[in-house]
C-alpha cells in the first residue's frame, strides 16, 4: 500500500471553482456612458467657442457704436503733426451778363411815303371803259392806267359791238383830251369821234382784243 505523503507521486489537480460569466449588458452600458461623456464634452467645448465669438463681435460693434465721431477724427490724425494750412480762395470776380440791345425793328412807312394816286383833274372828262373783246381783267387795268394819270373813270363794264381796235371816242370838241387819254394807254391806241349810242359828255374807251395791257 502506498504512502499517501510519497514526496514523488504528483499532487492531485484541485477542480477550479465555477466563476460567474460576465453579463454582456455591461460593457454596452460602459460604452455608452463613454460616448455620451463624449458628446458632452464636445457640446461644452462648442459652447465655450460660440460664446467667446459672440462676445468679440458684441464688444466690436458696441464700440463703433459708442465711439463720437471727433474721437475717429482725431486719432486719424497722428499726435505732434501740424493741422493743413487753411486754403483761403479769392471770390471770383464774375462780370454781370451783358445785356444785348432788341434788334430794331424798321417802322412800317409813314401814310406819306406810300406813293399817292393823283387826284383827279376837274377839268377833265369822265371816261367809260368797255371791254369788247380784249383778255379777261383788261378793262379794269385799263381803268387803273387811268386813274393814276389823273383821269376820273365813270364805270368799267362790257362791249358788243364790232369796233375792230381799241380807240377812244369823244364828243364834239373834246378831241384834245381823247389824245391825252390815248397816251396814257399802253401801245397804238387811236382816236375817233363818237358814234350815234356812245356818252355826249365823256369820253368813250373801247378795249379789243390787240390792246396791250
Amino acid at each position: 500500500m502506498s504512502d499517501p505523503h510519497d514526496p514523488d507521486r504528483p499532487e492531485p489537480v484541485k477542480p477550479e471553482p465555477d466563476r460567474p460569466e460576465p453579463s454582456p449588458g455591461r460593457p454596452l452600458a460602459r460604452l455608452f456612458s463613454l460616448q455620451l461623456l463624449a458628446v458632452l464634452g464636445i457640446t461644452v467645448v462648442l459652447t465655450a467657442a460660440f460664446a467667446l465669438i459672440k462676445g468679440g463681435d458684441d464688444d466690436s460693434t458696441t464700440t463703433a457704436l459708442d465711439t463720437p465721431a471727433t474721437t475717429a477724427s482725431a486719432s486719424a490724425t497722428p499726435s505732434g503733426s501740424s493741422p493743413p494750412p487753411a486754403t483761403t480762395t479769392a471770390p471770383s470776380t464774375t462780370a454781370p451778363p451783358s445785356t444785348t440791345a432788341p434788334p430794331a425793328t424798321t417802322p412800317p412807312p409813314s401814310p406819306s411815303a406810300t406813293p399817292s394816286t393823283p387826284s383827279a383833274d376837274p377839268n377833265r372828262p369822265e371816261v367809260v371803259v368797255f371791254n369788247q373783246s380784249a383778255p379777261d381783267g383788261s378793262g379794269q387795268a385799263a381803268a387803273k392806267r387811268l386813274r393814276d394819270q389823273g383821269w376820273t373813270v365813270f364805270k368799267v363794264d362790257d362791249f358788243r359791238g364790232n369796233v375792230s381796235m381799241t380807240t377812244v371816242y369823244y364828243p364834239s370838241g373834246l378831241e384834245k383830251d381823247a389824245r391825252r387819254a390815248a397816251r396814257a394807254l399802253p401801245g397804238d391806241v387811236r382816236t375817233r369821234e363818237k358814234f350815234s349810242n356812245l356818252s355826249d359828255t365823256r369820253l368813250t374807251l373801247i378795249l379789243t382784243d390787240d390792246y396791250g395791257g
